[in-house]
C-alpha cells in the first residue's frame, strides 16, 4: 500500500518563489523595477505554497494602490486583513525581505516559478482526462481530447509578449523583400485561389489569416470556397480540410465531380450520363481520388471540436488551407449571441495563427439588405457581426445581380467584393459563374455586358382597374 509520505510533490521551486517575493519587498525604486520585471509573468496561483500566493496577492494590491511595498507595508496589510497567521506571522515576511540581497535576477526566478506552475497545470489536465475517460457515462473521446487540447493550448496564452527592437524586424522585412524580388515582381506570395484578379487584389491566402466569405443564400459562397479548395489541392498540391455543417460529404463530392468533369449537376444528380459524360467522370474521379482533400461533417458544431480536428489532421498531414461552412450553424454558447459568435471567430483566428495556415470561414448575411434598392452587401449586413470584422483579415462578399433582376446585363457573372482587408485596399472583381457545374472562373477577355433591356411604356390604366388596385391596397392585399 502506497503511503502519502512516499508520493512525490508536484513540480515547484520554493527557492525561486522566495527569491521573487524577496525582490519585490526590497522597497523603493528597486522593488518597483522588480515588479515591472515579473508582473506580466506571474499571478498568485503560479506559486506553489499558499502563504506565497497570499504574499504575492498582497504585493499586487499594494502596487495597484500605488503604495510602497516593503516588509513594513506588507505586515500592515496582513494585520489589517487578519491574515497574518496564514503566512506564518510578520516574522516570515520580514525574513523574506532580509534574505534577498538583490533584485537583479527577479525575472529569471519568475520564469522558473511560471515553468513549474505550467507543469503542475499540465499534470492537472492529464489527471482530469484520465478520470473523465475512466468514468462511466463519460463524454465521447473526441470531446475529451478537444477539451484537453483547449486547456493545454490555453497554457501557452499565459506566455508574456516580449517587445522586439525594430532592427531585427526590418532585417526580416529586407530579406523577404529580396526573396520576393528574386521570385519575380508582381508574383503572388500566398496561396492562389484560381481566380487571377482576386489573387492580385488579396495577394493570395497567407498563413495565419482568417478570411470571411459572406453572401445571401444561393449566391454561391459554398461553390466559391470549394473551387478554391479544389485549386489549392489539385493545382498547388496542398492538403485542404473542409468542415461542412450543411451538406453531407457525398453531396460535396457530387459538386466537385460536376466541376472537375465538366458535367451538368442535373446529370450527376439523376445519373443520366451519356457516353462522353461517363468518360469525363471516369477521368475526373481517377484524378480526384488522389486529391489531398479531407471532408468532415462534425456531429456537434462546436468550435473546440473543429479546432481539435484541425490540430489532429495538421499533425498527421500539414494543412495548407481550412474551410468552414458555415459560421451561423456552429454552436454558440451563452445568452449573448453576438459575443458567442465573437468567441468562435477569435478562437479560429488564434488557431490560424498558431498553425500558420489560412482559414476561410463562410457566413450568412442579414435579410435587411433585401429591403435596399442597391442590394450589394456591406459589412453592416453581417449576421451577429460582433467582432467578426475585427478578427477577419479580409471580408469577401458575393453578389449576383441576376438574382434580383432577371434581365440583368450582368447575367452569368458575379461580383466578388473585398469590402475589408487588413493589409490592402478594398476592391471588387467580376468573374464568370456557371451554376450548372458549380464553377466560378475568370471572365474571358471578350466578355461585355449584355445590351440594356428597353423599358416598355405602360398602357394607361382604366378607371375600373385603378379602382380595383386601390381596393386591394386598402384591404391590405398586393
Amino acid at each position: 500500500m502506497t503511503r502519502f509520505d512516499d508520493m512525490p510533490l508536484p513540480p515547484h521551486s520554493i527557492d525561486a518563489e522566495q527569491a521573487v517575493l524577496g525582490a519585490l519587498m526590497l522597497g523603493g525604486s528597486v522593488s518597483e523595477r522588480a515588479w515591472w520585471e515579473v508582473c506580466d509573468l506571474l499571478s498568485p496561483k503560479c506559486f506553489f505554497r499558499r502563504d506565497h500566493q497570499l504574499i504575492y496577492q498582497a504585493i499586487s494590491e499594494l502596487r495597484r494602490a500605488e503604495r510602497s511595498c516593503d516588509a513594513v507595508t506588507l505586515a500592515d496589510w496582513f494585520e489589517s486583513n487578519k491574515l497574518s497567521e496564514l503566512v506564518g506571522g510578520v516574522s516570515y515576511v520580514v525574513e523574506l525581505a532580509n534574505t534577498t540581497p538583490s533584485a537583479a535576477n527577479a525575472r529569471l526566478y519568475a520564469q522558473i516559478v511560471l515553468d513549474k506552475a505550467m507543469l503542475r497545470e499540465t499534470i492537472d489536465v492529464a489527471t482530469g482526462l484520465i478520470g473523465d475517460a475512466s468514468s462511466p457515462g463519460s463524454r465521447s473521446a473526441v470531446e475529451l481530447v478537444g477539451a484537453a487540447q483547449t486547456r493545454l493550448s490555453g497554457l501557452l496564452s499565459t506566455q508574456p509578449c516580449e517587445l522586439e527592437a525594430l532592427q531585427p524586424v526590418m532585417d526580416r522585412v529586407w530579406t523577404r523583400l529580396a526573396e520576393r524580388h528574386e521570385a519575380g515582381a508582381g508574383k503572388i506570395h500566398g496561396l492562389t485561389t484560381g481566380i487571377s484578379e482576386l489573387d492580385e487584389l488579396l495577394g493570395g491566402l497567407r498563413g495565419g489569416q482568417l478570411g470571411l466569405i459572406a453572401a445571401r443564400p444561393k449566391m454561391g459562397k459554398t461553390t466559391l470556397a470549394q473551387n478554391i479548395a479544389e485549386h489549392v489541392a489539385l493545382t498547388l498540391g496542398k492538403n485542404v480540410a473542409i468542415f461542412s455543417f450543411e451538406m453531407q460529404p457525398d453531396e460535396i463530392g457530387d459538386r466537385i465531380l460536376s466541376r472537375q468533369g465538366g458535367i451538368a449537376a442535373s446529370k450527376v444528380r439523376s445519373g443520366g450520363l451519356d457516353e462522353n459524360d461517363w468518360s469525363s467522370a471516369s477521368r475526373a474521379i481517377s484524378r480526384l481520388r488522389k486529391a489531398p482533400i479531407f471532408i468532415s461533417r462534425p456531429r456537434r458544431a462546436r468550435v473546440d471540436h473543429v479546432i481539435a480536428q484541425i490540430r489532429r489532421q495538421h499533425a498527421r498531414n500539414p494543412l495548407g488551407l481550412v474551410i468552414i461552412d458555415y459560421l451561423q450553424l456552429m454552436d454558440a454558447e451563452g445568452d449573448n449571441r453576438a459575443q458567442a459568435i465573437g468567441d468562435i471567430t477569435r478562437a479560429l483566428k488564434l488557431c490560424a495563427g498558431e498553425l500558420n495556415i489560412p482559414i476561410l470561414l463562410l457566413s450568412q448575411l442579414n435579410r435587411k439588405l433585401e429591403e435596399r434598392t442597391d442590394k450589394r452587401p456591406m459589412p453592416s449586413d453581417l449576421r451577429d457581426s460582433g467582432s467578426i470584422e475585427q478578427d477577419a483579415d479580409f471580408v469577401l462578399f458575393i453578389y449576383r445581380d441576376e438574382i434580383y433582376h432577371r434581365d440583368s446585363q450582368y447575367r452569368g457573372t458575379a461580383e466578388l467584393i473585398v469590402a475589408l482587408q487588413r493589409n490592402g485596399a478594398p476592391g471588387d472583381v467580376r468573374v464568370a459563374y456557371y451554376p450548372e457545374r458549380f464553377s466560378f472562373e475568370d471572365l474571358p477577355a471578350y466578355w461585355k455586358p449584355a445590351a440594356a433591356p428597353e423599358k416598355e411604356s405602360k398602357p394607361k390604366s382604366s378607371g375600373f382597374k385603378k379602382t380595383a388596385v386601390d381596393y386591394r391596397t386598402a384591404k391590405g392585399g398586393e
